[in-house]
């Protein structure tokens, strides 16, 4: 989702962040260990424009009943944050 200027949409970005959180759980655990969103802080340093987008996460915590992922976004190719989501997931079982 572009907006004028070739710019990325916030909410996109928003999207992409929870969604590779999940995906970065699903690969550490199992996709077996069902999960939801509870909470989602994101921050908009920069413009990120359209083309190349490097997205990359770490786990924070990873417990029983909870987990945590720091997930950051950049232009391919820049050291520069363009955005910075910390995603919170309870754990369903």
């Amino acid at each position: 989702m572009m907006r004028s200027g070739d710019i990325v949409c916030g909410q996109a970005l928003a999207s992409i962040a929870d969604t590779v959180g999940v995906l970065t759980l699903f690969a550490h655990n199992s996709p077996q260990r069902f999960m939801t969103t509870i909470d989602m802080t994101t921050h908009f340093m920069r413009p990120l424009f359209g083309g190349g987008l490097q997205i990359d996460a770490s786990i924070l915590s990873n417990g029983r009943r909870m987990a945590t992922v720091m997930v950051e976004a950049r232009q391919m190719g820049s050291e520069k944050l363009a955005s910075a989501s910390t995603c919170g997931y309870a754990y369903i079982e």
